[in-house]
């Protein structure tokens, strides 16, 4: 026997949201519903709905992706905040690191929770001195370069080996989300620079601008992966990595020639 379904065939904002399980097809109708019609009723559901029912219409809205959503909500819609009864919200849980902080930046919304559900998972990370030290110099004898390098430092980022990024990012020898680095492996001197870029691009674009930049997607759908703990697959064309790949092939040509004019060992 199927299970049985409280369904509102139509939305409005007299009627009380669907209490549906994910996957039922009454939020498909719900999201057209939605999509179609007045910002109002979006703004009267969601302030019904349950957490559960208000993911799985995420998960709807996301094709239509940001322009979608912002040409319904508009400049009325406020900030739809996450349950402030939700136990626990930093757990780790995908389904417990919020709802959407709001409907317009999905990615700002769950930002503390994906960044603090990472640290706990990873371990803390000792940079070698010889690191800024090398940032430095480079930085002196590189204007441009070193204008974004020591801004990026000056955001003191921390560094960790593992975290749950690197598992649904495979193949990423290291991520950066803000000013935390999390590390597959080894942290050698060139990924510290290209990852220090990354600092940089965070703090001078903010999470949501540079997530949509970097992966070519949606802050709907970015945000929805994040929450699932689903990969984001890079765009090996973004303008952020182009950057960093070449601030990091510059320092490496830097730090080889340096090494080879002193007659010592480059460093790791």
């Amino acid at each position: 026997m199927s299970p049985e379904r409280r369904v509102d065939r139509r939305f409005s904002g007299d009627a009380r949201p669907a209490r549906v399980r994910p996957g039922d097809d009454a939020l498909d109708e719900a999201a057209l519903d939605l999509m179609n019609g007045d910002p109002a009723v979006l703004r009267a559901w969601l302030d019904r709905a349950d957490h559960g029912t208000r993911l799985d219409l995420v998960d709807r809205l996301g094709p239509a992706g940001n322009a979608g959503v912002a040409s319904l909500v508009g400049s009325r819609l406020p900030a739809v905040q996450r349950d402030d009864d939700d136990p626990d919200p930093g757990n780790g849980d995908p389904e417990q690191l919020g709802v959407i902080g709001e409907l317009l930046d999905p990615i700002g919304g769950i930002w503390a929770g994906v960044v603090a559900s990472n640290i706990a998972g990873a371990s803390y990370i000792s940079v070698p001195a010889s690191y800024p030290a090398a940032l430095n110099s480079y930085a002196a004898a590189n204007g441009a370069d070193g204008a974004k390098l020591t801004a990026g430092l000056g955001n003191s980022p921390s560094y960790y080996s593992g975290g749950w990024i690197l598992d649904v990012q495979t193949g990423a020898k290291a991520m950066t989300l803000g000013s935390a680095v999390f590390v597959n492996g080894s942290l050698d001197v060139d990924t510290y620079v290209h990852e220090m870029v990354h600092v940089n691009q965070y703090a001078t674009l903010g999470p949501s601008a540079f997530l949509v930049s970097y992966f070519g997607l949606s802050g709907i759908e970015i945000g929805r992966r994040l929450l699932k703990h689903l990969p984001l697959d890079p765009m090996s064309s973004s303008p952020q990595e182009s950057e960093a790949y070449a601030i990091e092939g510059r320092f490496r040509s830097w730090r080889l020639a340096q090494a080879a004019g002193s007659g010592g060992a480059a460093t790791p």
